[in-house]
This record gives structure tokens, sequence and C-alpha cells, in this order.
């Protein structure tokens, strides 16, 4: 497993619309090189997608 020394530096959530927004699911990310477990990460779903994109969109009409 990857050490930080920050261990708040790596999230088990998806940042979505300015919030960390938890995963109903996780993937373990495994290094090929030797089959190690690298990090546990969030698993987002369709909806979690749709979410950040209808977010994203809503913000980019103030950014412009």
């Amino acid at each position: 497993m990857l050490e930080l020394k920050d261990s708040t530096l790596l999230k088990h959530h998806n940042y979505i619309n300015g919030q960390w927004i938890g995963a109903s699911n996780s993937l373990d990310v495994i290094n090929p090189a030797n089959g190690s477990l690298v990090a546990t990460i969030a698993d987002g779903t369709s909806g979690d997608a749709e979410t950040a994109v209808i977010a994203a969109h809503k913000a980019f009409q103030t950014w412009r």
C-alpha cells in the first residue's frame, strides 16, 4: 500500500461540485510490476458522473 506522510492526501471519495462524496464501491490499484496493492480508490457510478457533468455545466455558465 502507498505510504504517505500525510494520509489525508489520499481520498476514498469522489470530488463533485466542491464536495467529497462517498462512493458506494471502490477499486484496488495494483502495481503491474510486482502485483502489490498501491491504493484503493473510489469507483463512481454513472449517476456520480452525471451529477459531476451537471455541476460542471452549471459552474461553466458563471465562469465563462
